[in-house]
């Protein structure tokens, strides 16, 4: 399966160490109060490797997609997160570079505006998929529809 692109794509850069903390802003004073924002850089990958961690208030195993987004999610909203993953990133992943328009619509909503809308170097938007079968080859839009983006992204 392959997808038309309306510009060209390469691997999104990802993490390079085997284990990342998600830093976030912790207000002064007693007591937690989640923070409704936390800046986009502070969620970006650190190139520091980690000491031992010896408190965090969630620790999330497996840095694919769904754990990222999850440590994201917990560290915007105050909480002290490490995320860890058995692998050396970036890893190459089978289909894992293409992007149906309901996960554009968790990267707008996780604040990764030019990624999702192709406009961060690697990145790409498509109008639909391509898939290929034997002798058939099917081109098919993605959907217009009210709640999710239009398009998807490699």
């Amino acid at each position: 399966m392959s997808a038309p692109t309306s510009s060209p794509a390469s691997p999104p850069p990802g993490p390079s160490a085997d284990a990342r903390t998600i830093p976030h802003a912790r207000p002064s004073g007693a007591g937690r109060v989640p923070s409704p924002r936390v800046p986009d850089e502070a969620l970006r990958p650190i190139d520091t490797p980690l000491g031992p961690v010896e408190t965090a208030d969630v620790v999330v195993v497996g840095a694919g997609p769904g754990g990222a987004a999850a440590a994201a999610h917990l560290a915007r909203r105050g909480r002290d997160v490490v995320l860890i993953d058995k692998e050396t990133f970036p890893r190459d992943k089978v289909c894992g570079d293409g992007l149906t328009p309901r996960v554009v619509k968790e990267l707008l909503d996780l604040g990764l505006v030019d990624e999702a809308t192709g406009r961060a170097d690697g990145w790409a938007t498509q109008k639909g998929l391509r898939i290929h079968g034997g002798s058939t080859t099917m081109e098919l839009p993605w959907p217009e529809l009210d709640d999710w983006p239009s398009w998807g992204a490699t």
